[in-house]
């Protein structure tokens, strides 16, 4: 099978996954060059470009974090967050 042959045709995308799981993560939000606080935080969706995550931190839109789980480290920059008296920025109910 060659390259072309797995490219999306006539504006169709392909399928990305969304994985629902609640992971913790160590997140670390660089301030200024420098390095802030650490917190434990955790995922509640998954995708393979980005995540929602649920901080008990004042994140705002463009600030840089490092997530971090087992050896696995990445500096992230945050694109969207919930309005504070959105369900989406409550805790998800077993």
């Amino acid at each position: 099978m060659d390259a072309e042959s797995i490219q999306p045709q006539h504006g169709i995308t392909p399928v990305e996954k969304l994985i629902h799981l609640a992971l913790p993560v160590r997140l670390t939000h660089l301030a200024s060059g420098g390095r802030g606080g650490q917190e434990i935080a955790c995922t509640y969706d998954i995708h393979p470009r980005g995540a929602r995550l649920l901080s008990f931190r004042d994140v705002k839109v463009g600030d840089l974090i490092t997530v971090e789980r087992g050896r696995n480290k990445s500096m992230c920059q945050v694109v969207w967050t919930a309005d504070p008296e959105s369900a989406l920025r409550r805790p998800v109910q077993p």
